[in-house]
């Protein structure tokens, strides 16, 4: 079925949220140099994992949510979830390392906002395409 390599990809994604918060976490301790790889990481996951399935599901998986699921879940919640990791992708790519508390702050907004969405993605939306 079409929804298990979905629930697998989420669930993959969802393994990054930890240690996205370990970043955040242990950013102060860092030097600057550290502090640069460290968000370059944060980056890499979000620009070549998760921004290509914001862009699959925005394409393909929100329209047909919208028109025939009528999901459990409000579609624009999800689309406005999409616009955050935006901001804040744009917001982590354009800090300053050395502004540890704006750096932190924002890496531990990332991680909320991936974990709403993904967990919304496997706990609501999913089960309902499971069911259909």
């Amino acid at each position: 079925m079409l929804n298990e390599p979905l629930a697998e990809a989420c669930d993959a994604l969802l393994q990054h949220v930890p240690d996205i918060r370990a970043t955040a976490d242990r950013y102060p301790s860092l030097s600057s140099e550290a502090r640069i790889d460290a968000v370059a990481e944060v980056l890499d996951f979000l620009d070549y994992h998760l921004a290509p399935r914001i862009v699959a599901e925005e394409r393909t998986l929100f329209p047909l949510m919208a028109r025939a699921l009528h999901a459990p879940c409000d579609v624009e919640t999800l689309v406005q979830h999409h616009a955050t990791i935006g901001e804040l992708t744009r917001a982590l790519r354009t800090a300053e390392p050395d502004d540890v508390s704006h750096v932190q702050e924002v890496l531990r907004a990332l991680a909320d906002v991936v974990e709403r969405h993904l967990g919304a993605e496997r706990e609501v939306v999913l089960p309902d395409l499971r069911v259909r």
